[in-house]
């Protein structure tokens, strides 16, 4: 699976922000999903930890071994209906499910 790239409308105009006062939690996320749509991966990278999201077309299986490239790190999944925590990556140019 390789990262979804989603490119936004261009808006012609000024957009206008002001700062908070208040301090919001920042993150950001990644999806990755295979060509043929069975699954998708959602990370979610927040101030303390990063969450890894499965989501699949297929219920009937309950375990996922996914490997995270560069880093060849790999992670075991069980239980689909909550995310697992992950290490922060620097970089993932993809990821595999076995």
């Amino acid at each position: 699976m390789y990262p979804q790239i989603i490119k936004h409308k261009e808006e012609n105009g000024v957009k206008l922000a002001a700062a908070s006062v208040l301090k919001e939690k920042k993150s950001n996320s990644m999806s990755f999903a295979d060509s043929d749509s069975k699954y998708l991966v959602r990370i979610v990278k927040a101030e303390s930890q990063t969450l890894l999201y499965l989501f699949s077309e297929d219920k009937s299986k309950h375990d996922f071994k996914l490997i995270i490239y560069p880093s060849h790190t790999q992670y075991r999944i069980t239980d689909l209906s909550k995310p697992i925590e992950i290490l922060e990556e620097e970089t993932i140019e993809k990821i595999n499910i076995e």
